[in-house]
């Protein structure tokens, strides 16, 4: 139970949550409510619902004193009125997912992300509200615990399914939140619970761009990649932090805690402005995409800009640019075809030549086979009693049986059956030879070889003893098929906001590649087997993936998720070492001594802190350090 309280001392109003009776009775509940109290607190971040006060333990009454968030939830705000854009639901959404980010670095994992359990303050920062409730209710004893989890649509498939749960379910939960927010209503939906469970389990949702034409590719993927039904595939609250921020910063879209205010205290206004600035930023980005020939990033943006406004004048006009150039290019693809068809035709018109009747001389003529296909006649060695027979080849008429005219007409390409042969008496074998002599434009050359590059029907394989007779191994066209298959590579996408990565694939750094040439080629190619792909990017720890590709796979993605390396800090002082302690921490925790090397966490590349140097008089002095991930960074006190 939650009640609007007044701190007398401070003069404030503060959030009051009790435990309920029935559950402040157990010593377990009470013990676990006061250390997920004591965790939450212990965050101290902008957007997670900051906790005062707690009773221990061994209280009788159990309660925690939040800070007191003045504002509509999450829910509230959207369904009083949809989100004119995706960017304002970003906006609003990027915080909660560094707010996961710290969360999840801290070993705390959410388990209830939703809407309600999003609030706004009145400046229109969000708050991440009832951290570790649904952890601490989730007893054995307890029947109803999976009422108490929270909302059964932005539940993860590992929640249901009863299979460990750990910070990617919180992803899975905000992906959920992220496709409400943009498309007004929820990825996953069912008449009744077990519905509804079977379609989180199986992940079967529609894709984000078929309720929102605004949303863009990007969002779209990253939509999907949350809501992955296997939690390796899904990115981290980092990552996704990061990809949100980007989006932002791609649309030049600054200073976004004034556009939360603005957003909060003037909606209406806010949100149109919104939406001329991100079309306008489109237009730019269309008419750069197009003048680069990137022709897919064109398109995302103008439909992006239609489904905003859909008279749009400008967007119109380069869509039908687009048209055009797309059309002139199918005509000129057309043209070439017909052309190459053409020149063919007549390369092979003019220089095949036919095969010679079994009266000509085996020394001055070639035995030929016919291709289905194509029908260009290939070279085969001559043989007075049977032509020999390769397993991608069709059967050859044989010098002894008949002559087969070998021109380019259907009626006479296609090796004679004994009825035709019966017909057709009347032709006299050397007139076959005149005709087709005179269909190769006067040149009979019958010595001129043409390789055929079509793939043979094998309708009429030779018999196994045949075969063996002649030489010829049936499996030999089938393993170098099966070969080939196993060469082909499966790409596999790199997802990271640190384009410069290098990649390096089971330990070859002969080919220098980072994630955005791999991006650009449209993906990592990897062959059929296991491989070990690390991911290196200055600051951070390496990525190792154990890829095992299979015949047939459908590639996957590889996400770097930058676990900053610590940074070094050594200050230099004379004298008796000094303390350091860290000003920002509300306790002034102390870091070391100078003189000595003290490592830092970090949460980004790049940092500044201020620290508080404890002088032997008992003064402080404070001064400011840079830090940089993975590095070492060393100052001289005055």
């Amino acid at each position: 139970m939650v009640y609007k309280a007044r701190d007398p001392v401070l003069d404030r109003f503060v959030a009051l949550k009790l435990l309920h009776p029935h559950l402040a009775e157990r010593a377990d509940s009470r013990a676990r409510f006061a250390r997920e109290a004591k965790t939450v607190a212990q965050l101290k971040h902008a957007n997670i619902l900051e906790v005062f006060d707690y009773a221990p333990a061994e209280s009788t009454r159990s309660y925690i004193v939040t800070e007191f968030v003045d504002g509509p939830t999450l829910k509230d705000y959207i369904n009083e009125t949809p989100l004119m854009s995706p960017e304002a639901a970003v906006i609003f959404l990027q915080p909660i997912a560094d707010a996961l980010t710290r969360a999840h670095d801290a070993g705390v994992v959410h388990r209830d992300v939703k809407p309600e359990n999003i609030m706004l303050r009145p400046d229109g920062s969000p708050v991440l509200m009832d951290f570790g409730i649904a952890q601490m209710i989730d007893m054995p004893t307890l029947t109803a615990t999976g009422t108490i989890l929270g909302s059964p649509a932005h539940m993860a498939p590992e929640v249901i399914d009863g299979s460990e749960v750990g910070a990617k379910a919180d992803v899975f939960s905000f992906g959920t939140v992220l496709y409400w927010a943009i498309a007004g209503k929820l990825p996953f939906t069912g008449p009744n619970p077990s519905a509804l469970f079977r379609r989180i389990l199986e992940t079967d949702f529609d894709e984000l761009g078929l309720h929102s034409q605004t949303a863009g590719h990007q969002l779209e993927l990253l939509v999907s990649e949350c809501l992955a039904k296997d939690p390796k595939q899904r990115p981290s609250a980092r990552h996704v932090s990061a990809r949100l921020t980007q989006h932002l910063n791609q649309l030049e879209l600054k200073d976004f805690g004034m556009l939360r205010k603005k957003l909060v205290l003037h909606r209406s206004d806010a949100e149109q402005n919104l939406v001329k600035t991100v079309v306008s930023t489109l237009i730019t980005q269309s008419e750069a995409s197009l003048a680069k020939g990137k022709v897919a990033d064109a398109l995302d943006c103008l439909n992006r800009i239609l489904g905003h406004v859909p008279d749009h004048g400008v967007a119109e006009r380069l869509l039908s640019q687009v048209h055009s150039r797309q059309s002139r290019r199918r005509w000129v693809l057309a043209l070439s075809l017909g052309l190459l068809f053409s020149v063919s035709g007549a390369f092979g018109y003019q220089w095949v030549a036919p095969i010679t009747n079994q009266d000509a001389p085996q020394n001055e003529s070639t035995l030929r086979s016919v291709n289905l296909d194509s029908g260009i006649t290939t070279s085969v060695a001559p043989s007075a009693v049977e032509p020999k027979v390769d397993s991608g080849q069709l059967e050859t008429v044989s010098a002894s049986n008949r002559s087969v005219d070998q021109g380019l007409d259907l009626d006479n390409r296609f090796p004679l059956t004994k009825g035709e042969d019966d017909k057709r008496e009347s032709v006299s074998k050397t007139d076959k030879v005149k005709m087709s002599t005179k269909r190769v434009t006067g040149r009979n050359l019958p010595n001129r070889r043409v390789k055929s590059t079509s793939v043979v029907k094998r309708s009429q394989q030779p018999s196994v003893a045949g075969s063996a007779k002649k030489g010829t191994d049936l499996t030999t066209v089938d393993a170098q098929s099966a070969a080939e298959t196993d060469t082909i590579p499966v790409r596999f996408r790199v997802n990271s906001v640190y384009l410069a990565a290098r990649v390096v694939v089971d330990g070859d750094t002969s080919e220098n590649k980072n994630i955005f040439s791999v991006q650009q080629a449209g993906g990592l190619p990897l062959t059929i087997g296991e491989h070990v792909v690390k991911i290196l990017s200055d600051g951070c720890k390496p990525d190792v993936h154990r890829v095992k590709v299979k015949k047939n796979q459908r590639g996957g993605a590889l996400n770097h998720e930058c676990r900053f390396l610590n940074a070094s800090l050594r200050i230099m002082s004379e004298g008796q070492p000094l303390e350091i302690r860290d000003k920002s921490d509300p306790r002034r925790r102390l870091l070391g001594s100078t003189n000595q090397s003290i490592s830092l966490p970090m949460n980004q590349l790049k940092m500044s802190k201020t620290l508080l140097i404890r002088r032997s008089d008992d003064t402080f002095e404070t001064i400011e350090v840079e830090l940089n991930a993975g590095k070492s960074t060393m100052k001289q006190l005055k």
